[in-house]
């Protein structure tokens, strides 16, 4: 029988051929905690998200200006689109100039106290007419009571327009007896007179109706208008 000693000795060699048992390792990682690691984790990514802050909301793009006023319209101008060599406006009997240039621009009734074609120191009435536009002009004339007779005349050697001259007595009411030359026509104003297409003459034959002493003085308003082209013209005229 062997004894304790010899036992010992074959257990010691056979441990060391075939190696000692390993010691007893660290208890493994618990699967529990291995997985609220990982949530951790997981929330500190959040976290980290949630700091940066969502990006601010863009601006509005700025209110478009306001358009520039509209420049101011301009005035209008006279019916004439002509040249006027005359003096404007004189649309009207109440805007007639003079017709021999400067006021009072006085006829007597002899025919040689007009204008130049009469042989008078009155000056010729000159302008230019055109579509859409009217002449007025306007002269005194003087009834001297003397050897002459009261015919207001107007007379043009120009054509392309209408050629007028109206009366107005300056005592009494205007009776128009007829025109020994032209057509009887009112103007705007309902003045009597007598018209003709030029060229040509108009010449009234007038009364001034509540003259005590038959004075027939009276302001002639020669009209000028209803021309087709632009014209110029002259004008000459007598009372």
């Amino acid at each position: 029988m062997m004894g304790r000693t010899h036992w010992s000795t074959i257990i010691a060699i056979f441990t060391a051929a075939c190696g000692g048992s390993g010691g007893t390792g660290p208890p493994g990682i618990n699967g529990k905690d291995a997985g609220a690691d990982a949530t951790a984790g997981s929330a500190g990514l959040d976290a980290g998200l949630d700091a940066g802050g969502s990006g601010g909301t863009a601006g509005a793009g700025g209110t478009a200006g306001m358009a520039g006023m509209a420049g101011m319209a301009g005035a209008g101008g006279s019916g004439d689109v002509c040249g006027d060599l005359g003096p404007e406006p004189n649309e009207t009997e109440a805007l007639a100039n003079p017709a021999c240039g400067v006021a009072p621009c006085e006829a007597s009734d002899c025919d040689k106290d007009g204008s130049t074609a009469f042989g008078g120191p009155l000056a010729s009435v000159t302008g230019t007419i055109g579509p859409g536009d009217t002449d007025f002009l306007r002269f005194k004339g003087k009834d001297k009571l003397g050897l002459c007779t009261v015919n207001a005349v107007a007379t043009t050697k120009d054509s392309g327009f209408r050629l007028c001259a109206f009366a107005a007595c300056d005592k009494s009411g205007t009776k128009l007896n007829g025109c020994s030359k032209g057509t009887i026509a009112s103007s705007p104003n309902q003045l009597p007179g007598c018209c003709v297409e030029a060229p040509g003459t108009v010449e009234l034959n007038h009364d001034c109706t509540s003259s005590a002493t038959d004075d027939d003085s009276a302001t002639i308003y020669i009209r000028v208008d209803e021309a087709t082209v632009c014209s110029d013209y002259t004008v000459d005229y007598h009372f």
